[in-house]
């Protein structure tokens, strides 16, 4: 067993480093785009990114999942190889083929998403890269199989980086716009598909095995109406924002999301690393119930944290990662860092669901949530633009927590630490508040206010009985010691 979590643990932190890297690459480029991009050419990249994210699951069939279950069955290297090579026939074969039929429906696409009749060759480029993108991850997958973290996080990020460099040359050196964006992505997809087509495909032999395919779509195809219910509860206000208000809108609104999803970023992607696979494990031990009480404590701590910072900062993050053309994506971030906490927080309220094997709940609730967020879409946007899809996600995903917490609760229930948790978000809630009664200033002297607002808010919260507890204190002093000591013993 510990060789078993030593080898987790060293993969965890290289796949979970690689992804930090990768995300955060992606965020350096927002003051770039919205800079060089006006809101409506923003809002354009948005809508047709997204697009490309549906597409991806008709492409892809979700076939990398597929391969991992099944791969694990194998008999032995023969069998092991027929799953692999099988799953790429499949993509290249009939994922080729949505692609092109996708291709020819590039106009009809383009005036279905943007209500433009000129953006079909912007389509093309962006089906021609999800294809390319699809089966290059397809293949990348691979090297995690054979456990091989670092060279998937090596190929993953040295792609990434490429993409950022034809970014800044397309967009920033030749003024490309749009469609520079569009063909970094298919370059970088191109040229990683190309060196994993060279030296990744498995050996043995191309033999079809139609029954072996026929299970491992039956396996994985039941993914995609879950899937595109998180898309249409956590995008769809887009979609609305375009046809009910202007694409200027959408993009100023992107921004936000991007913005106030950096609670996920930061905190929710690490841990789901790791919490996927010591979730069922935790679950053996006899004090499992009081483990993830305190897990759920730990893990809203730190993301109530990030989310009061990006509340309390908003204006001032907004003024130095975009154009003054964005400045209205101040106000709305707050509330897409909030809701982004409770779509964040789902892998822990689920433990129930998910230790029962009573996982018929979340198709029933994802249909919830995205019934709420539609109605709630349509009622509000009209009248409130951005901030009526900002509180319709609010609701949407606060549903989403408490029903998923609630059938959790009732199928295994768990001691949680509601006043610790109460606090906390109590206290995040008033730097919130508080943060938006303050009189516009400039930007250093708003940044030290607020620091100054944060800091006496968290001493506040940390010093209430109860919030932080005697063990935690002597491990915090223990922490706190030995850093001492190694600074002082550095000289």
């Amino acid at each position: 067993m510990p060789g078993h979590l030593r080898s987790l643990s060293r993969q965890t932190v290289i796949y979970g480093g690689g992804l930090l890297l990768r995300r955060a690459i992606g965020f350096v480029m927002i003051p770039v785009y919205t800079r060089f991009l006006s809101p409506e050419d923003y809002g354009l990249l948005e809508l047709l990114e997204l697009t490309g994210f549906v597409a991806a699951f008709f492409v892809g069939f979700g076939m990398l999942q597929a391969v991992y279950r099944f791969h694990a069955d194998g008999e032995d290297a023969a069998a092991r190889r027929r799953v692999q090579t099988n799953a790429i026939l499949t993509v290249v074969l009939l994922g080729g083929l949505v692609t092109a039929v996708l291709v020819a429906a590039a106009p009809f696409l383009g005036r279905l998403v943007v209500g433009r009749n000129d953006v079909a060759p912007l389509v093309t480029i962006l089906l021609l890269g999800v294809f390319a993108t699809e089966l290059g991850q397809l293949l990348l997958g691979l090297f995690r199989l054979e456990n091989r973290p670092v060279a998937y996080v090596a190929l993953s990020v040295a792609s990434t980086l490429v993409s950022l460099t034809l970014n800044i040359v397309f967009l920033v050196g030749l003024g490309m716009g749009v469609r520079g964006i569009l063909l970094s992505t298919l370059v970088s997809g191109g040229l990683l598909l190309s060196i994993l087509l060279t030296n990744r495909l498995p050996g043995g032999g191309w033999i079809p095995d139609r029954a072996l395919v026929r299970r491992m779509l039956a396996y994985c195809l039941p993914f995609i109406p879950t899937g595109l219910m998180a898309f249409t509860v956590n995008f769809s206000d887009r979609f609305f924002l375009r046809v009910l208000t202007d694409m200027a809108t959408v993009g100023v609104f992107a921004l936000a999301c991007k913005l106030g999803m950096i609670v996920g970023f930061l905190v929710g992607a690490p841990f789901g690393l790791v919490w996927t696979a010591q979730m069922f494990e935790i679950a053996k031990d006899p004090d499992a119930g009081r483990v993830y009480a305190r897990v759920l404590t730990y893990y809203s701590a730190a993301l109530l944290a990030i989310c009061a910072f990006l509340s309390v900062m908003a204006r001032e993050i907004v003024t130095v990662m975009a154009a003054p053309e964005y400045a209205a994506a101040s106000s709305v971030v707050p509330l897409i860092a909030w809701s982004t906490i409770f779509l964040t927080a789902l892998p822990v309220l689920q433990v129930g669901i998910l230790i029962r094997k009573r996982t018929i709940w979340l198709p029933a609730i994802y249909a919830g949530t995205t019934a709420i967020k539609l109605a709630l879409n349509y009622a509000l946007i009209p009248s409130m633009g951005m901030m009526g899809a900002a509180w319709a996600t609010v609701a949407a995903l606060l549903f989403q927590a408490a029903a998923t917490l609630a059938v959790s609760q009732r199928l295994y229930p768990i001691p949680h630490e509601w006043g610790r948790l109460a606090v906390l978000g109590g206290g995040a809630l008033v730097a919130t508040v508080a943060a938006r009664g303050l009189a516009p200033l400039t930007l250093m002297a708003a940044t030290a206010l607020k620091a100054v607002l944060l800091i006496a808010i968290a001493a506040g919260v940390v010093s209430l009985p109860g919030v932080v507890r005697q063990d935690e204190r002597a491990i915090l002093g223990r922490a706190l010691r030995r850093a001492f000591v190694r600074k002082e013993a550095d000289p």
